[in-house]
């Protein structure tokens, strides 16, 4: 069971949220490292939780329990474990076990702890010094301390998009690069000529994230002038239609360059036999679609020059996110990610809220296809409610 799970792992959500580097966690669990290192013993136990959703096994069901028990088994182990030493420094083996648990967290019916333990991974990575560029040679281990670092601000600024709150590091201080665009067979073969470098006309899994963070990226400058306070407004200057209308361009401008610079086999194609490229797409669309939703939706709540042309954006984005939700389905290929949920549930909010509002806006809609497309919403949400707590909700 276990190396079904791990298997499981590493061919469903290791290829769209990477977190361990996979050659060395294989090596150390076929060495045993985990009857040895408590950190790494958990991160196994984490991975077990998370792999369990994709499973059809019954084993990783609780006894008498629903899909909704995936996982539980093992990640109940991780919270009787003793807790780590807070007055030392943290291991990688630790921070990537956290990275994992958010992953975990999210789908549960308590969805807030993720991001209290996310908050708690990326003071740990700051303390020592992740988030900086140190000018050192690359090494497997600086690298695989920089891809759990960004998984985690990844996942901090989608969560504090979904629960309206701050997220837990700045963009501003942090000036590491973003991890390497290089499979992880090819990180160090011991030849210096081909260690770090994915070979010719190869496209690398590891693009996906990078432009998964180039994406988030956006949203986090969105969230923090477009969401914030009005005493941080004012402070910022950020006032009145003119600003309202250089900061709707500048984001815009950003969502265009992005989907300008996505590469070939990133873009979104419904018919591709490529799992892993259907599943990168879909992670990557939606998010796309997410944040076009969230930059706009602030300019659709009041009358403003914007107020029309944002509401015609919100439209065709949650329409574009709704057939795109709908090919997974039909697929029968749903990727039950919490990040998708929320896209899935807001766009769904996004055009009720235009069949309502319609005839007011100015807009021209055609009502059977935009009830079909939120029809299309909910039977995403449902295909994935056995799975995730918060698709059900």
């Amino acid at each position: 069971l276990l190396n079904h799970l791990v298997d499981q792992y590493l061919t469903r959500a290791h290829c769209v949220v990477p977190i361990v580097h996979r050659p060395t966690f294989l090596r150390n669990l076929r060495e045993g490292l985990h009857h040895r290192d408590r950190g790494f013993a958990c991160a196994i136990l984490a991975i077990c939780a998370v792999a369990s959703r994709y499973s059809q096994d019954p084993r990783v069901l609780l006894e008498g329990g629903d899909r909704l028990s995936a996982g539980w088994r093992w990640f109940s182990q991780i919270q009787r474990l003793p807790s780590p030493n807070l007055f030392r420094l943290a291991t990688l083996h630790e921070v990537q076990c956290y990275a994992i648990c958010v992953t975990y967290l999210v789908g549960t019916s308590t969805p807030q702890a993720a991001w209290n333990l996310m908050g708690m991974a990326i003071r740990m990575c700051v303390q020592l010094g992740i988030h900086r560029k140190t000018g050192q040679p690359r090494s497997v281990e600086s690298e695989s301390w920089k891809r759990v670092f960004w998984s985690l601000i990844a996942m901090d600024s989608t969560v504090s998009s979904f629960v309206g709150r701050p997220c837990a590091l700045s963009r501003d201080d942090i000036d590491c690069e973003y991890p390497v665009e290089c499979d992880d067979e090819y990180w160090d073969t011991g030849d210096p000529e081909t260690s770090w470098k994915q070979p010719e006309g190869k496209p690398s899994f590891a693009t996906c994230s990078v432009f998964n963070l180039r994406l988030l990226e956006i949203l986090t400058f969105a969230l923090k002038h477009l969401y914030c306070t009005a005493r941080s407004r004012i402070s910022m200057g950020h006032v009145g239609p003119e600003w309202e209308k250089k900061i709707a361009a500048q984001l815009d401008a950003a969502m265009n360059k992005w989907i300008d610079e996505l590469p070939e086999h990133l873009r979104w194609d419904p018919l591709t036999t490529d799992n892993v490229q259907f599943f990168q797409a879909s992670l990557l669309y939606c998010t796309y679609y997410h944040v076009q939703i969230q930059i706009h939706r602030p300019f659709i709540i009041k009358s403003s020059p914007l107020t029309f042309p944002s509401l015609a954006i919100c439209s065709n984005a949650a329409r574009s996110c709704a057939r795109l939700l709908e090919v997974q389905v039909k697929r029968k290929q749903v990727l039950p990610m919490p990040q998708l949920n929320v896209s899935a549930f807001i766009a769904g909010v996004v055009l009720l809220m235009n069949l309502w509002a319609g005839p007011k806006t100015g807009l021209v809609l055609d009502p059977p296809r935009e009830l079909k497309d939120v029809e299309a919403c909910m039977n995403y949400l449902r295909a994935c409610e056995n799975f995730l707590h918060i698709a059900g909700r």
